[in-house]
């Protein structure tokens, strides 16, 4: 069934609708795919329908876990989990990986498979059915495993942003609880974004595939902190290059090892203040979601 469903997606909004006819869920932000087995090594397909099922072996028990259920299809994210932090960047690398160095990294870092949906159950198709219909199916599952479980609930946006914020996570989703399940976008799940503002500065730059991208930092008492590299908007803010002139340096400016997935960098000497906003701060300390703002011109 998985090969034949495209994942429902939710519409965007500045806060979530409220009301007793919504539920609400974290936001994971990692990576989407459908699960399903009959009984044998389960399928994983991503948004677009790749099978990526030879990526994650730390799901080959899946199908014992839902003996009782099959066929089964599920919906749910793939994302590293430290601690109670979750991180969907090292599942994206092994994406880009062959099946066998994926396979290697697996037992260096597991990926966890967060349920959130069931559309098919022992063989009938599900998605007609309301949300809180198949919530009580796939919660009747009991998912509790080594690379697996289901995704926690709140009756109250605000328990959400508190869930959100423990996972280290950017936003929430609101469900309404009568929808189907349609595999195109719908106002019936709406994603909300809780967005951050860092004032930082530029340690150096970098061409990344899309264009140019600043390498920004924090400065503490142990000196400049990298959180990360920043694309988006840096085309929209005009004289960039000018203000960067003049700030060459043939070291990184950055405390400890080189920023890692940067490429050739271009150093600078960290003195051009910028403003970015983000939707957090990962796991491994870099912005989530970064979006170039302004240059603080009045702080120089």
């Amino acid at each position: 069934m998985a090969g034949r469903v495209r994942p429902m997606s939710a519409t965007t909004a500045e806060t979530a609708p409220r009301g007793g006819e919504w539920v609400y869920e974290v936001g994971w932000g990692g990576v989407r795919v459908l699960v399903s087995t009959d009984g044998g090594e389960p399928t994983v397909l991503t948004r677009r329908g790749r099978d990526v099922s030879a990526w994650f072996p730390e799901l080959s028990g899946f199908a014992e876990a839902v003996a009782g259920a099959v066929p089964v299809t599920l919906d749910g994210e793939l994302l590293v989990v430290d601690g109670t932090a979750t991180d969907p960047g090292p599942v994206e690398a092994r994406l880009r990986m062959s099946a066998a160095t994926a396979a290697r990294e697996a037992r260096r870092r597991p990926a966890t498979f967060t349920v959130y949906d069931i559309l098919c159950h022992r063989g009938r198709d599900t998605r007609g059915f309301a949300w809180e219909h198949r919530r009580t199916v796939l919660e009747r599952l009991d998912l509790s495993g080594p690379a697996w479980g289901t995704a926690p609930v709140a009756d109250d946006p605000d328990e959400a942003r508190r869930l959100s914020d423990e996972y280290g996570r950017d936003g929430i989703v609101a469900k309404r609880r009568a929808s189907t399940y349609h595999d195109r976008r719908t106002r019936d799940w709406v994603a909300v974004r809780h967005r951050h503002v860092a004032q930082l500065v530029v340690g150096g730059w970098w061409t990344a595939p899309e264009g140019t991208a600043l390498l920004v930092g924090e400065r503490t008492d142990d000196g400049l902190v990298h959180r990360g590299s920043v694309r988006r908007g840096v085309d929209a803010v005009p004289d960039l290059a000018v203000a960067l002139d003049g700030l060459d340096r043939t070291e990184s400016p950055f405390r400890g090892r080189k920023p890692s997935g940067v490429g050739r960098a271009h150093w600078v000497d960290p003195l051009l203040p910028v403003e970015v906003r983000h939707g957090g701060i990962d796991p491994g300390g870099l912005l989530t979601d970064p979006e170039l703002v302004r240059v603080r011109i009045d702080l120089l």
